[in-house]
């Protein structure tokens, strides 16, 4: 397919569809419902369930962790808001709020699903990637592991030396977390 789908090119743009062929993609892209949010609009509310993923067309959006020191991320087109709850059921762990008008495809978890059991290749792509994830997941683990026992082997004189100590690298971008927004306050466009 020399020439893409306008329905797929916002997929491309998150990492986690990187790789997947492009009839995979148009069958997503398919599955998907096309939402507008007004400026302003409550996209995903922490604590929320989520259903399905959504995915930043264009416009931008901020999130917004909860408690007493949170965290704000600009939220920019490619962006995917809960992209776990595409695979599994779970709640949203920040509030995004968009901050222009914005379009935005919604990814259905049940949808998903379906597509999967018809197209096995979609369910490796997920597979794969989710792999890759783990892995890395399991590097920092040990990166980590090998850093506290680093620390713990050292004297103590040359720990009280060396401030200030991190034991953790710096914290890794986090994945946006997942929403499913109230149909009756967005619109779908044809």
């Amino acid at each position: 397919m020399s020439q893409k789908s306008p329905l797929v090119v916002p997929l491309l743009r998150s990492p986690i569809f990187q790789g997947m062929d492009a009839a995979a993609l148009e069958s997503i892209a398919k599955i998907s419902e096309r939402l507008t949010a007004a400026r302003g609009q409550v996209l995903a509310r922490s604590g929320d369930a989520a259903a399905g993923a959504i995915l930043i067309v264009n416009g931008t959006a901020r999130s917004e962790r909860p408690g007493d020191n949170p965290a704000i991320r600009q939220l920019e087109p490619g962006t995917l808001i809960g992209e776990l709850a595409m695979l599994v059921e779970t709640t949203f762990a920040v509030t995004v709020v968009a901050e222009t008008d914005m379009r935005l495809m919604r990814i259905p978890r049940c949808e998903l699903y379906r597509l999967m059991g018809e197209e096995g290749r979609i369910a490796a792509h997920f597979a794969a990637k989710i792999g890759e994830r783990l892995q890395s997941l399991v590097a920092e683990v040990r990166q980590i592991e090998a850093e506290m026992s680093r620390r713990e082997d050292a004297p103590r004189e040359e720990l009280r030396s060396t401030a200030p100590v991190r034991v953790f690298p710096p914290p890794r971008p986090q994945l946006p977390p997942t929403y499913v927004p109230d149909p009756s306050k967005l619109q779908l466009s044809k």
